[in-house]
């Protein structure tokens, strides 16, 4: 799976979190009513950081594997993902990079 969220009358609302294709989550944004209110990156130690609030719902997102490796990018502008394309990469990938399509 590449993502998994919650969906309340047509809504997005609570935890929407990205996977690598280990499966292993590499990113959380979290929505109320269709609106990114926060995300958490991944930390130097692999676990999830603090929220980082979106008052705007606009954020440039990267979250590193602890081995400084990109593990998403992904850019948000008025809650909507900008752009066709986030990058995932996996951390013992030799080619470093997988491009992924999000509609």
């Amino acid at each position: 799976k590449m993502f998994e969220y919650n969906e309340l009358d047509g809504l997005t609302d609570g935890e929407y979190i990205y996977y690598n294709q280990k499966g292993e989550p590499i990113l959380k944004v979290d929505y109320e009513s269709n609106a990114v209110v926060s995300y958490s990156t991944l930390n130097k130690t692999g676990g999830f950081s603090e929220k980082i609030k979106t008052p705007t719902e606009s954020a440039e997102i990267t979250s590193m594997y602890p081995n400084g490796k990109v593990a998403i990018k992904v850019n948000y502008v008025k809650g909507n993902i900008d752009g066709q394309t986030s990058q995932i990469s996996i951390p013992d990938n030799p080619g470093g990079q997988i491009n992924r399509q999000f509609a």
